[in-house]
């Protein structure tokens, strides 16, 4: 996933490194579960509640997990869970992949296709949450399934 980070970065298709001053620090855990609740929300908007999708994000390099279920009363938000729910979809990637991704600076396909959002579970719940991240982060398409 790093590795992934950071040809996107020497692409140009993320903004570039941070020094350490501006990536850590005390506010560093609420700016990530922001940006990850931020995420869940969009997604909820654009997933049916019928679904009765769990997925579970997880960021890398903190390791830090937040649990989404979406329900006929909305979505439930579990920040910083001990790992994913059994059965849930996982969806693995980094906090700066998310910021750009709920504003839209970067669409979910380009996202997949580089490297710096990955699926696993259930392939019809991959297919619901890659249509949803394709009408929130702007892609006229979602990726086919691999």
């Amino acid at each position: 996933m790093l590795a992934a980070v950071w040809r996107a970065e020497d692409a140009g298709l993320l903004m570039p490194r941070w020094d350490s001053a501006n990536g850590s620090g005390p506010l560093a855990f609420y700016r990530a579960a922001s940006a990850v609740k931020k995420l869940g929300a969009n997604l909820a908007d654009s997933l049916p509640a019928e679904t009765g999708l769990a997925m579970s994000v997880v960021l890398i390099p903190q390791v830090m997990w937040t649990r989404f279920e979406v329900g006929r009363e909305g979505l439930s938000v579990q920040s910083h869970s001990e790992g994913p729910g059994d059965g849930d979809l996982v969806i693995v990637t980094e906090e700066k992949v998310v910021r750009d991704l709920v504003y839209r600076k970067l669409d979910a396909g380009t996202a997949e296709k580089t490297g710096l959002l990955r699926f696993y579970g259930d392939p019809e719940g991959i297919a619901n949450v890659r249509e949803a991240l394709a009408k929130t982060s702007g892609a006229t398409l979602a990726l086919p399934g691999r």
